[in-house]
């Protein structure tokens, strides 16, 4: 039942922003899908591998993407740090992305960081202990909004782009 939360609604206009969030936690997912629900104009797809997320990658369009550092390889797999490398994949399609992942702070506290574009340098560590809580998610969110440059016209047009040439746009 608690998986019903992931399925997209049918509410959304075909003009909500396509965001995938890359999560294996159950209760991390949840926090993401109960903050998601609240933002008009954008439409979450959730992933919980390396490969369900990059054949998403390759299949549909996405305005940005919320990538777990530590995801399984494949379905029952251990995680492992493949955000960075999924990221990657991310650029390739041109969606921009933020690596987003759970650690302990400069405090010695637990912590959630965010890595903008995966861009390392550029770490920022959250005031929020956990995934499990919606502001973590909405902070990420934050984050990644500051990457976007006319996020609507570069998500419209990279739709246009695959219907009309058949294969999502990807940078050369």
């Amino acid at each position: 039942m608690i998986e019903k939360m992931f399925e997209p609604e049918e509410k959304e206009s075909k003009e909500s922003l396509e965001l995938l969030i890359v999560e294996d936690g159950l209760m991390n997912r949840a926090a993401a899908s109960i903050y998601f629900k609240k933002i008009e104009g954008v439409k979450p797809d959730f992933a919980e591998t390396y490969e369900e997320a990059k054949k998403k990658l390759e299949e549909k369009v996405y305005a940005g993407a919320i990538i777990d550092l530590h995801i399984p390889e494949k379905k029952g797999g251990r995680p492992e740090k493949l955000g960075f490398d999924l990221g990657k994949i991310a650029e390739k399609y041109a969606v921009n992305h933020i690596i987003f992942t759970g650690g302990i702070g400069h405090h010695g506290q637990p912590t959630v960081f965010i890595y903008p574009n995966g861009d390392k340098t550029r770490k920022k560590e959250t005031q929020y202990p956990g995934k499990a809580e919606p502001e973590a998610w909405e902070e990420s969110y934050k984050a990644l909004q500051k990457l976007w440059y006319n996020v609507e016209e570069v998500f419209k047009a990279k739709l246009r782009y695959k219907k009309y040439v058949g294969k999502n746009y990807t940078r050369r």
